[in-house]
């Protein structure tokens, strides 16, 4: 029960990392004007392949946990 925990605390701070950095992308966005720029780039791709792999997390703690 505790690697559960663990994985559920990971996933609300991962998710939060993900806002930042969603956040960090729109802010470059909006001075470069361009998606391929280089920081927009890779702090939107970092986002959303953080937010993909914590989703699938927490589908597994959701399998494992009552609501």
């Amino acid at each position: 029960m505790m690697l559960v925990q663990l994985v559920a605390l990971l996933c609300v701070l991962g998710l939060a990392v993900g806002q930042i950095l969603f956040k960090v992308s729109a802010t470059s966005l909006a001075q470069t004007g361009s998606f391929f720029a280089v920081k927009t780039a890779a702090t939107l791709f970092s986002a959303m392949l953080l937010y993909g792999i914590t989703s699938v997390a927490w589908v597994w703690v959701l399998q494992k946990v009552e609501l």
